[in-house]
């Protein structure tokens, strides 16, 4: 996590925080400008102040969701489809189904949504959960770009909401993602 000097003061009670309450973390607090540039390697300047948990990292969701869709569907018990659905269908305060766009129904035993920052277009969420990021860009880096970046943590700074990491270990692309309100679900495309 990174700031502009603006964001400093957020940045250091976030790391007084974390470093209470994370059992199990390498902590690395970035005090300035070359500490930032540094750990973030992309020889430009990504805020002033920072820290750096070395023991994160976010998990690759959707080849977890593959393996875990090979394993389901090799009991045959669970049958996939991949629809717009407008609209859980719920009976006597139970989701027993959907209802796709159209109108047309699919009853249900069990029912799991995988609609990931669509969630709160099906589910009133009350503002437990916002989903934020969106891709902006993936950029193809060089052999030499990405020597010099495969090993940067995820670099995300509160002060312009852009997320940088390296998703895909050895494909050699960096990602950047903006954190901003979701789109409507309508807007997706699949």
């Amino acid at each position: 996590m990174t700031a502009a000097a603006e964001g400093a003061e957020y940045v250091d009670r976030s790391y007084a925080t974390v470093s209470r309450l994370g059992v199990g973390c390498e902590l690395e607090q970035l005090r300035g400008v070359e500490d930032v540039r540094r750990v973030c390697r992309t020889g430009g300047v990504m805020g002033v102040r920072g820290y750096v948990n070395w023991t994160s990292g976010w998990a690759e969701a959707e080849e977890s969701v593959r393996f875990l869709r090979r394993v389901v569907e090799e009991t045959g018990r669970v049958r996939f489809e991949t629809a717009v659905v407008e609209r859980l269908l719920e009976e006597d305060g139970r989701v027993v189904g959907v209802v796709l766009r159209g109108g047309e129904e699919r009853r249900v035993e069990l029912t799991v949504l995988a609609t990931g920052a669509w969630t709160p277009g099906l589910v009133d969420l009350g503002g437990r959960s916002v989903a934020t990021g969106q891709a902006i860009g993936y950029f193809q880096l060089t052999p030499e770009e990405w020597e010099t970046v495969k090993d940067m943590p995820i670099v995300f700074n509160l002060s312009t909401g852009t997320v940088y990491t390296t998703l895909r270990p050895f494909v050699s692309l960096l990602s950047m993602i903006r954190q901003e309100s979701s789109p409507s679900p309508n807007t997706a495309a699949y």
